[in-house]
Order: C-alpha cells, then structure tokens, then sequence
C-alpha cells in the first residue's frame, strides 16, 4: 500500500511540474491595450500647461505662440498612433493634434497680413474641437482652470453656431432655384429673381452674397451679388440679379451675414 501511495504521488508531482513547465514563457491575454483615457488624461495635462505658460508669459509674438502650442503637442502627438477602443474619440483625437499642427505653422507667418485672420480660424476650430470633446468625453481639468475651459467651451460654442447658421443661410440661396423674368425692351440683360423664407429662426439684419454663374464646362462667365435686409425669421424674401452672359449653373458664397442679438 505504501508503495502505492508513493507511485501515485510521485504522479502528481511530476504532473505538477510538467504543467509549471509547458506555462513557462507564455503569459495570460489581457486584450488590446487601449489608450482612450490616456488620451483625455494627457488632454487635459496638455491644455494646463498650456494655459500655465501663457499666465508666466505675457508675450503674444510668435515664439510665446509656438512655444504655447508646443506645450500641448509635445505630450499629444505620440497618440496618433495609438490604439482606441472608441473610433470617434481617435477621430478626434488625431484631428485636434493635426490642428495643433496647422496652429505651428501658422506662427510661421507672424507678421504678415493673413496671420491675424489664420490664427484665429485655428484658434475658432482648437476651441470648437475641445466642445465637442468636451460634450461627450470628461477632460480631466484641475479646479484651477475649470473657468478657463469653460471660456474656451463658450468661444468654441459660439463658432460652432455661427457655422451652423452659414450653412443653413447658404442652403437656402444654393437651393433657391433662381428663374429668369424675362428682359427690359432693347436690353441684353435679364433679371433672375427667387423668392426665399426665412427658417433658420433668427433674424437676419443684414446679409451679402456673392453669385458666380458658371457655364456647361464649369468656367466662371459672370458675377453678381445678392443682399438682404431685416429678414425677418418666417418671412419671405425677393433675392435677385441680372446679366446679360449664357450660363447653366449657380454657384453662391456667403460674404457676410448679422442677426439681431
């Protein structure tokens, strides 16, 4: 019996170490090592070293601009090739780095007459970019600078309804569906009119568009301009313009709108 007993532990042992043996080397799959919250976390990090370079440096030339970018870049970039369980959120994430990027170059052009004007669309799209992070992610931010995101949320916001109602305007004079009214007796030029609403809700006080008229190959053949004034929100609208050119098509660009406040 003794030397039963010994047999059989003797078995167990040995399976024992055999098993200890074939796990050497091998480790058990934790999954994909995603970097969603480091992301955030060194957002946040980022944009308070940002903001605590700028409060030390009063400066506003092109060094303090770079060097202020740089302080969000550099603990950034190495997340455009990092690993997301969430797409959108790498979406995100890759875009606002790319338009840090942009920001560099931008100070590049310190100086010149488009600087001012470059910077701050990339300053409108930096801020509207943190709203929508914001809206649907938690930014990290340390009591000491939540006044500071909440500044930069609000610039970001207001971009971002002033892009809204751009698009919405300029919907509604693409698709306005101009018709032509015929010409004055011995004038080559003819009269297109289009009769708009008004259903962005707002009240425009003014607004200016210019209208380039496009021929079957797509060449510009004319220009002209449309303008609106009190157009109120629900109401109807008479744009119109003249020519005397042959053209197929429509093309219309926003030059400027403002609504009541």
């Amino acid at each position: 019996m003794k030397k039963i007993m010994l047999v059989i532990l003797c078995v167990l042992f040995t399976g024992t170490l055999s098993a200890c043996g074939n796990n050497e080397g091998t480790t058990e799959s934790t999954g994909p090592n995603y970097v969603d919250q480091d992301f955030l976390a060194s957002l946040g990090k980022g944009l308070e070293s940002r903001w605590e370079y700028a409060d030390n440096n009063e400066d506003d030339d092109e060094e303090a601009l770079r060097n202020a970018t740089n302080e969000e870049l550099e603990v950034l970039e190495k997340y455009t090739s990092g690993e997301f369980e969430d797409t959108k959120l790498q979406e995100r994430a890759i875009a606002y780095i790319n338009e840090l990027k942009n920001g560099l170059e931008v100070t590049e052009t310190y100086g010149s007459d488009s600087f001012y004007q470059n910077w701050d669309k990339h300053y409108s799209k930096r801020t509207k970019m943190l709203v929508e992070l914001e809206d649907n992610y938690t930014i990290p931010i340390s009591e000491k600078y939540e006044k500071t995101l909440k500044q930069l949320k609000a610039h970001g916001a207001e971009v971002a309804q002033k892009e809204k109602i751009e698009e919405e305007l300029l919907a509604l004079l693409q698709n306005a569906g101009f018709a032509d009214d015929g010409s004055n007796e011995g004038s080559s030029y003819r009269n297109y009119t289009a009769v708009v609403e008004n259903s962005t809700g707002l009240d425009i006080t003014s607004l200016g568009a210019n209208v380039n008229l496009l021929d079957g190959e797509g060449v510009v053949v004319d220009t002209s301009y449309l303008n609106a004034n009190n157009w109120k929100s629900g109401q109807k609208y008479k744009f119109e313009f003249t020519t005397d050119k042959e053209f197929q098509t429509i093309e219309v660009d926003l030059s400027y709108y403002e609504t009541e406040d």
